[in-house]
């Protein structure tokens, strides 16, 4: 069964997809042999195989992200990269090709960081875009589980008038620019600092 790119061990490594683009832009020119090379001696990537490695890779390359190298003295193959936009790794497809996946989770940690105080709606409505239209359910399922994790606090509960709660952004809580990850598990997830964040061990 095919484990979702931003499930991550108990360790807080960083796997799949993004443990493979972060080897990309700290090795710039690369096998699919060094990205296993690399992600198996890195304290904070799990290691990617080549065969994950090269699904991904020739997505990236499709997408203009990399350029394809001539083969080297061994027959390998080396791509270098062309195109850095930063920490979140291309979502791309085989046939480079963007898909939306976790599109949503970045508008929003984005506009959550920015807003003073919001509800669910201000999430909805700040953080939607043409491409990606944030649904409420998504937003309130994604503000429960910040506010369990103790990075929301909850500035105004929601009202019987039909007032929605309101939240803030704890000090302190904002990691840095990767998202925290809800994964499958419910267990909430940060890429920033490579740590789960909730539940705390032994809950």
């Amino acid at each position: 069964m095919k484990r979702p790119v931003h499930i991550t061990r108990a360790s807080g490594k960083l796997t799949g997809r993004d443990a493979c683009w972060q080897a990309i832009r700290e090795l710039k020119v690369f096998t699919l042999l060094d990205i296993e090379a690399h992600t198996s001696d890195h304290a904070q990537l799990a290691e990617v195989n080549r065969r994950t490695a090269r699904t991904y890779v020739i997505g990236l390359e499709a997408a203009g992200y990399l350029e394809r190298e001539s083969k080297r003295s061994d027959g390998s193959i080396s791509w270098q990269l062309i195109r850095d936009i930063g920490v979140h790794a291309p979502r791309v497809n085989r046939k480079g090709e963007h898909v939306n996946g976790g599109a949503s989770r970045e508008q929003m940690w984005r506009s959550i960081r920015i807003l003073n105080d919001f509800s669910w709606q201000d999430l909805v409505n700040t953080a939607s875009t043409e491409e990606t239209q944030i649904e409420p359910n998504t937003a309130k399922d994604y503000i429960g589980h910040l506010h369990k994790a103790g990075y929301l606090k909850e500035v105004s509960p929601a009202s019987n008038g039909g007032g929605l709660a309101r939240y803030r952004l704890m000090p302190g809580s904002n990691t840095g620019p990767k998202p925290p990850i809800v994964q499958r598990i419910k267990q909430v997830f940060d890429p920033n600092l490579n740590k789960v964040m909730w539940p705390k061990e032994g809950e």
